[in-house]
């Protein structure tokens, strides 16, 4: 065998170990096996069955692997395997049982998983040029979406990200009857971050996903801001919102667009005098470079088995995929009409933050 083959046998071997334990993970928090654990403290396959309502035999095979793998530990070891026992490692159960968003790439992970397991209707849309909607990716791509960016939206929108809007952060925090949209919002935590940044300021989501919208209300109501917040099913371009808004935002979905310049163009039609529409989303290099760091390849994942079909779905696709650089932003925001195109001066790994003006 060439060296050639040696390597890409190598990477094969470390990249089947890779999607077993994504597998394997998710396994085990969609069909209860982290939670049972959680709640027993250590178990058997048995009992891990019985608190998850579930077959023991599948139970037994997911603990196996996972001790095998290194994710949790035997507690008491048995020659009986249904007598062993298991526990998770010191300092890691909080981790694997988040649904606050606290691990985001916990939920990274489960967002790419969505996508792997349509690999079939994945490889279809790709030999048609087809795509696929959001809502293939079912729930399980809605919620880990939601998790995954809502540490993000609670952490820094506030404290590092609206304040370089400059005079209209001043005017929104200090004026009565300031009104924001956001866009595009899914479980709505960008939403509530800003309507807890602008108390004085009424908050609209837009969404076209009904279940999004289901989702983010209730979000909302939990944190006490169901009266400040209204969440709809309804498009962006309804001319009764022209000239509504001081600030819209939309946050990492521009790059899903199927007509990103059309959803500008409506997004900038939202905008009072002395408006400004605050893109999130995230970025790339400013050229192309092979190899790439982690952080690239990763977002390419989301782009092959996500972001790219989701921006594939429906006629005059553009098909902008989720490696978009400053230069595409540009090119779509004067398109759509923006005079003034500024690249924020906010940190972030892999975002790029624009406030696009008239």
């Amino acid at each position: 065998m060439s060296d050639s083959a040696d390597w890409i046998g190598e990477r094969l071997q470390e990249a089947m170990l890779g999607a077993a334990d994504l597998g394997a993970i998710g396994l085990g928090r969609e069909v209860g096996y982290f939670r049972a654990l959680l709640d027993l403290g250590h178990a058997n396959p048995g009992e891990v069955a019985a608190a998850a309502g579930v077959n023991a035999r599948y139970a037994r095979e997911w603990l196996e692997y996972m001790a095998v793998t290194g994710l949790i530990d035997v507690y008491e070891q048995s020659d009986n395997p249904d007598a062993r026992r298991y526990a998770f490692r010191p300092g890691s159960a909080d981790a694997f049982c988040d649904e606050a968003g606290e691990v985001p790439d916990l939920h990274d992970a489960m967002f790419l998983l969505s996508g792997l397991i349509q690999f079939e209707r994945l490889i279809a849309a790709y030999k048609e040029g087809t795509g696929l909607p959001f809502s293939a990716f079912g729930e399980l791509g809605r919620v880990s979406q939601e998790r995954s960016t809502r540490l993000a939206y609670s952490r820094d929108l506030a404290r590092h990200w609206l304040p370089r809007l400059g005079t209209l952060h001043e005017r929104l925090l200090g004026e009565a009857g300031g009104r924001i949209a956001d866009i595009g919002f899914g479980g709505g935590w960008s939403t509530i971050a800003l309507a807890k940044a602008y108390p004085l300021a009424t908050v609209d989501g837009l969404d076209l996903d009904p279940a999004s919208v289901e989702l983010a209300a209730a979000n909302a109501a939990v944190e006490g801001l169901g009266d400040r917040i209204q969440f709809r099913v309804r498009d962006a371009g309804d001319p009764d919102l022209q000239a509504t808004y001081d600030l819209v935002c939309a946050f990492e979905c521009l790059h899903d667009f199927t007509q990103p310049v059309q959803v500008l163009r409506a997004m900038r039609r939202l905008l009072r005098p002395g408006g400004v529409l605050l893109v999130g989303d995230p970025g790339g290099n400013d050229l192309f470079r092979a190899p790439d760091s982690d952080d690239v390849r990763l977002n390419y994942g989301f782009s092959l088995f996500h972001c790219l079909p989701v921006g594939m779905d429906g006629e005059q696709a553009v098909g902008t995929g989720a490696v978009m650089r400053e230069a595409t932003v540009r090119s779509y925001a004067a398109a759509a009409g923006f005079g003034s195109i500024e690249v924020l001066p906010i940190e972030h790994q892999s975002w790029r933050f624009f406030a696009l003006r008239d």
